[in-house]
């Protein structure tokens, strides 16, 4: 069976992390996240105001439109933080 089921599909090449803050848990899942994307060659971004390693980009204006996904950590204010920043 093929990997991509819609050959029309964009391949996933950058990834916007955002993570609830304050939340040990949602914090270390983020990091692992992290290096299991930078191990598969993706391009990772964070937001600003959040700890990041030093290998994480930093999502500003002028670099949204290069993000091809978006993984949110939290619960509805976190997701609320995300369509904020985009």
């Amino acid at each position: 069976m093929a990997n991509n089921l819609n050959p029309n599909s964009k391949k996933i090449e950058s990834v916007l992390i955002v993570y609830r803050q304050g939340t040990t848990k949602a914090r270390k899942v983020a990091i692992e996240l992290v290096s299991w994307l930078k191990a598969k060659g993706r391009q990772i971004y964070g937001t600003q105001d959040q700890n990041w390693p030093e290998n994480v980009n930093i999502a500003v204006t002028s670099n949204l439109d290069t993000i091809d996904l978006v993984v949110v950590l939290g619960g509805d204010g976190t997701y609320l933080d995300a369509v904020r920043l985009l």
